[in-house]
């Protein structure tokens, strides 16, 4: 994202030299800042982006997790994401790579996009930096479509009852998510906490001797053995 944006200081808005040598320091101070935390932490010299780099994309070891199409992403969002949603979204962005190309989100996560697409493994997750940007992408895209068809369509009854669908549907998933677990294994963390110490000693020795708890636990904190 980074080197993409930097190309559009450099080719599109041809940004003063004196303003890339501030931008530039300011990013290097950061770096410098990053590798001395590593050094702290690590105990040696170490630069984790470059050793990233290397055994992902330079060694081919993340091949070795799986390997998905080109067009994974589009099925998967399609899959994850709430439709119809899910279809906004995409099309917000495509139409901004297509109709912006000088806009500077064009040049800071197309490429991001891109690369992603190209390398082998793909999980949602690799995606997650474009979710900051979705609020602006739509809002662009919205300019796109007012730009070359008018803006009767922001007054139109289907856009009116498109935008009460996506406020009530938000509201409603927030609030359930405010009640449910970020992660699953807290309804373990539960159960053994209810438990008489003596319980809890009987399943941690188990786990430590095979591997697995033998135990089964729903989304309402059940248990189940198998």
């Amino acid at each position: 994202m980074v080197a993409g944006f930097v190309f559009w200081l450099l080719l599109i808005r041809k940004e003063k030299r004196a303003h890339l040598l501030a931008l530039s320091a300011g990013f290097l101070a950061v770096v410098a800042a990053g590798i001395v935390i590593d050094r702290w932490f690590y105990g040696e010299w170490v630069l984790p982006v470059w050793n990233y780099f290397e055994q992902n994309i330079l060694t081919d070891k993340i091949s070795g997790f799986g390997l998905q199409p080109w067009y994974f992403y589009f099925t998967a969002l399609g899959e994850e994401l709430i439709p119809p949603f899910n279809i906004v979204i995409l099309l917000a962005f495509i139409l901004v790579f297509l109709f912006r190309r000088k806009d500077p989100l064009t040049w800071t996560l197309l490429p991001f996009v891109l690369v992603h697409f190209a390398i082998g493994h793909k999980e949602t997750r690799f995606l997650f930096p474009l979710a900051w940007f979705v609020p602006v992408m739509m809002m662009k895209g919205a300019e796109v479509v007012s730009a070359r068809f008018g803006d009767n369509w922001l007054k139109s009854r289907i856009t009116r009852v498109f935008m009460i669908l996506f406020w009530t549907t938000d509201f409603i998933l927030l609030t359930t998510l405010f009640f449910i677990p970020a992660d699953k294994q807290v309804n373990l963390y539960r159960y053994l906490y209810r438990q008489k110490d003596r319980q809890r000693s009987a399943i941690w020795r188990r786990i430590r001797t095979t591997g697995r708890c033998g135990l089964n636990f729903t989304g309402s904190g059940e248990l189940h053995q198998f």
